[in-house]
């Protein structure tokens, strides 16, 4: 099984998981997001949804919203090609993340998934990444 996991931003974060095989990368711009999703020919895409709070609502102003845009591509693509995709929401990355910190040492990561994923991959790794980690493991755990 191949699965692309997404955390839209301005620089996408992406984890690849094929065949029980992690691969990290980020892409740059719509295209380079287009492209990846292409060619890797997932048959499942997982993404982070975006929403914008009305607390920050002011910070948008003007903003043309580029995690939307990347949205936007993920679902066309996604259609384009026959893939489904799998939505999810941001609050899913806090409970996993808390795990990690607090069982230092122990594969956090293994109460969410049965998968044998070691969270030691993310050091050094981009924040986008990490994000893009957590949605895989948590779709791994949560998927039907």
């Amino acid at each position: 099984m191949i699965i692309v996991s997404l955390d839209p931003g301005n620089t996408t974060g992406v984890t690849i998981y094929r065949d029980s095989e992690l691969e990290f990368l980020e892409t740059k711009d719509l295209d380079e997001t287009y492209q990846l999703i292409v060619d890797t020919k997932p048959d499942v895409v997982v993404f982070e949804d975006y929403k914008i709070y009305p607390t920050k609502a002011l910070d948008q102003s003007w903003s043309q919203v580029y995690p939307v845009q990347v949205i936007g591509v993920i679902k066309l693509v996604s259609i384009l090609q026959g893939i489904p995709y799998v939505i999810q929401p941001t609050n899913i990355k806090k409970p996993i993340f808390t795990a990690l910190k607090t069982q230092r040492g122990i594969d956090a990561y293994e109460y969410w998934t049965k998968e044998t994923l070691n969270p030691k991959v993310l050091r050094g790794k981009s924040q986008h990444i990490k994000d893009s980690y957590v949605h895989l493991i948590y779709y791994l755990k949560n998927r039907v």
